[in-house]
């Protein structure tokens, strides 16, 4: 989303504000859309006199004060209830990050970091919100010089090291396309047998969405798929490339050409 686009929603979110609290209001920490039948919904985080609120415009419940979060069901085992983990579990059920501030993101990380073993149940939202560092330039580095502290780098954990709960064995960056090959060692009761399963992806490099994937019980299998699409993304990568070196030569040579005249 480019940054025009982001200020129309930052101000579209300013808009729905109470006029009488906008004074009251320091900042909008953070703000989630999700499009339903052709309808943006939001959820709107903000700092009033340093408490965090949500505001759910489209909800009855228009101002939520942060310490009263209830989550759904399904993830009220996983983590105290918390604005951080309200974020990560609205990613997961669908909403998409527009806008967050750097203290959120930081607040984010810590908050990651501290519940590592529970993101497995909400794998679709920490990729999305990873998906959104990546585009929007955040890495441990930039947060920990805005944080003034060190910070776990949990992109490498979750992304480079491992995707998805699978431990990463092979991957390549083709263009705007990453291929890789995961493996997982499970243990099977009740005989305490280990084995591995395989699993190959293809995702967007920057959103990290899943385009493909499939699972194997065999390394073999697993490889081929690998290779498969490794050949078949550098393939279309480079072809593509040879097209857009040709068109920039021609144009180069007709510039040339002009300057003769």
């Amino acid at each position: 989303m480019d940054i025009k686009m982001v200020q129309e929603k930052l101000k579209k979110a300013w808009n729905f504000i109470d006029k009488e609290n906008k004074n009251a209001i320091s900042q909008i920490d953070y703000i989630l859309i999700k499009n339903k039948n052709g309808i943006e919904k939001y959820m709107i985080g903000i700092t009033c006199d340093k408490e965090d609120y949500i505001i759910s415009p489209q909800s009855n419940k228009i101002v939520i004060n942060a310490k009263n979060i209830k989550y759904k069901k399904r993830y009220k085992e996983l983590f105290e209830e918390r604005i951080e983990g309200f974020i990560l579990t609205k990613l997961n059920d669908g909403y998409e990050p527009v806008y967050m501030t750097m203290d959120t993101h930081c607040r984010l990380w810590e908050f990651i970091n501290i519940h590592q073993e529970e993101m497995d149940y909400i794998s679709n939202g920490l990729y999305k919100y990873f998906g959104f560092c990546n585009e929007t330039g955040i890495t441990h580095k930039t947060l920990e010089h805005f944080y003034g502290a060190k910070l776990n780098d949990i992109y490498w954990m979750f992304v480079e090291n491992c995707f998805n709960d699978y431990q990463i064995l092979l991957s390549e960056t083709i263009g705007e396309k990453k291929v890789i090959l995961g493996f997982q060692e499970r243990l099977y009761m009740p005989d305490m047998k280990t084995t591995f399963v395989f699993k190959v992806f293809v995702i967007d490099r920057e959103s990290l969405q899943i385009e493909y994937v499939d699972m194997h019980e065999k390394i073999d299998n697993a490889f081929a798929d690998y290779t498969t699409h490794f050949f078949g993304l550098s393939f279309s990568y480079y072809k593509e490339k040879e097209y857009e070196n040709k068109a920039k030569v021609k144009e180069f040579k007709e510039i040339m050409q002009e300057s003769v005249w």
